[in-house]
């Protein structure tokens, strides 16, 4: 199976697992979002020319390695240009134990809409974010100990009664939808939301 190099002076290359192990450093590391492999090639193609034609060995190139981090694709894997080294820098500053699971980053955000949307209005740091039909969501960060001891369950039950009392009084219109999604940032939550079709 051919791995894909993508972007920086490698772009295009197609190799094999051994054609990476035998001509550049793969570099293990495990991170808070699971472990991270880094291919580290040859400054340039012409060095890297070198290496496979046998002229040089891969530790007799100068000049620094320039890294590539391993992303898993549908039909194998591909290994994308780390630019600015930033990705290599972050594990290699903040390395975590192979033996015990790492605690994964993120936050929980809920997202309220319809009758009762109000409701998120009345929570810290509140903010809107429109989803593929133009419909706004009201949404917010909850904290992960609300939700994995269910405490966030205690809202959906105000919300189901503030649209009981809409509907007695016949204001209510499609009661409210509430979602809670799991996220890097809010980009990622405005990602998710952006592409959610009813």
């Amino acid at each position: 199976m051919l791995a894909r190099f993508i972007g920086g002076p490698h772009d295009g290359l197609e190799l094999d697992r051994a054609e990476i192990a035998g001509c550049c450093t793969l570099q293990d590391f495990h991170s808070p979002n699971g472990l991270l492999v880094f291919a580290l090639m040859p400054p340039t193609r012409d060095d890297w020319q070198r290496i496979t034609s046998g002229e040089a060995g891969k530790d007799e190139i100068t000049g620094q390695f320039v890294p590539y981090y391993q992303v898993r694709t549908p039909s194998g894997v591909a290994f994308h240009f780390d630019e600015d080294g930033r990705r290599l820098a972050e594990v290699v500053a903040h390395p975590c134990s192979a033996d015990e699971p790492p605690e994964p980053k993120g936050i929980y955000y809920k997202c309220l809409r319809g009758d009762s949307e109000n409701l998120g209005l009345t929570e810290p740091f509140s903010f809107v974010v429109q989803d593929a039909n133009g419909e706004d969501w009201i949404c917010y960060p909850v904290s992960r100990e609300d939700v994995e001891t269910l405490s966030l369950l205690d809202h959906v039950v105000d919300v189901m009664q503030a649209d009981a009392k809409l509907r007695k009084h016949g204001l209510s219109n499609h009661g409210t939808e509430t979602r809670v999604y799991f996220c890097q940032d809010v980009s990622e939550l405005r990602e998710k939301l952006a592409s959610l079709r009813s």
